[in-house]
């Protein structure tokens, strides 16, 4: 062979030698400013405030109560009360992103009572529990999630008229149902969270009919209740299970 050719030989084994990885995997690899952009991957299986949790809350609840078609002789008061709450609640909730879904449910403890008084008559509206089961629904940033939530709403609920002239005393309780709305913030810190919500509830009216037999045998009243109450409560969270770690493989 002359010098051209081995001079050829060479030049097609080493351009062969450089092209040869590009072709490994059954085709050319392009340059990486040619390669197509990958779309992130949209999780919906994991997030800081995805799972099942528990935690401890307390607040400040705000009654009100509404007195109608009181008769005789008023025709109807309004008037509130406040008191504090503690309890318990727990949930679980699903995460996609920034999308967040979840419910949770809670019972509480509460001192909270409206009275109101006129004419030597004593009314009062007070609350032993409360408690809700709801469904959230939020926008997560990083580890702060912002949230709406709703549903069912309950409570015991004890209703008293006190006349202390007639001697008269009279009382009727029991567990009232109806709904609640509201909203909150949440923290995220690891394994803990953070919360801070406000709730209004309402419990719907209850009427009661009164009799004053001892005193004036033909003195009666009707008195028709409306509760609600709006509670605003602080929330520390534990969560049940921690998110794994997912370490790709090199």
């Amino acid at each position: 062979m002359n010098r051209i050719s081995l001079s050829m030989m060479a030049a097609v084994a080493a351009a062969f030698s450089v092209a040869a990885p590009a072709f490994a995997d059954g085709g050319y690899k392009g340059s990486v400013k040619d390669a197509p952009v990958a779309e992130p991957e949209r999780r919906c299986s994991g997030g800081p405030f995805a799972g099942a949790y528990v935690g401890l809350q307390t607040g400040w609840v705000r009654t009100d109560l509404d007195l109608e078609d009181q008769y005789p002789p008023y025709a109807g008061y309004s008037t509130d009360g406040d008191g504090w709450s503690v309890g318990g609640y727990y949930g679980y909730g699903w995460q996609c992103d920034r999308l967040y879904f979840g419910f949770e449910s809670d019972i509480n403890w509460t001192n909270a009572d409206s009275t109101f008084g006129i004419a030597g008559q004593v009314l009062e509206s007070s609350y032993d529990y409360y408690g809700t089961s709801r469904v959230r629904l939020g926008l997560a940033h990083e580890n702060v999630l912002v949230y709406v939530t709703g549903g069912l709403a309950y409570a015991k609920v004890e209703h008293e008229l006190n006349w202390a002239a007639a001697g008269f005393s009279q009382s009727d309780d029991d567990r009232k149902w109806g709904w609640t709305i509201g909203g909150g913030i949440q923290l995220d810190r690891g394994r803990w969270g953070l919360k801070a919500e406000v709730l209004y509830v309402d419990l719907g009216e209850e009427t009661h009919n009164y009799s004053f037999g001892s005193y004036c045998s033909y003195c009666t009243a009707r008195v028709k209740w409306e509760d609600d109450f709006v509670v605003a409560r602080l929330g520390v969270s534990f969560k049940l299970q921690r998110e794994e770690e997912h370490i790709p493989l090199k």
